[in-house]
């Protein structure tokens, strides 16, 4: 019985985390195109800065221009892109 209620407590605490990282989170998100929407463009770099210049990381484009990064919501952001070619 003790073993089910450390693993009853465990799980509560991770679903109350993860509810909490929910609330304070978003996702930017968006598709890669060329201009005059010619077509989307795979294995772009995005690189993704907060406003002031801090670095957070970088995403690449998938094989139909999308992508996607986690961030924490309530903040602005700066996505710098590169595309070989």
């Amino acid at each position: 019985m003790r073993k089910l209620q450390l693993c009853l407590t465990f799980f509560s605490v991770f679903v109350c985390t993860a509810i909490s990282y929910a609330q304070n989170n978003v996702v930017i998100e968006g598709y890669v195109f060329e201009e005059y929407n010619r077509g989307f463009l795979n294995e772009v770099k995005i690189t993704v800065f907060e406003r002031s210049g801090v670095y957070l990381g970088e995403i690449q484009s998938d094989t139909i221009g999308h992508f996607s990064y986690p961030v924490e919501a309530n903040k602005t952001y700066v996505l710098q892109y590169e595309k070989k070619i």
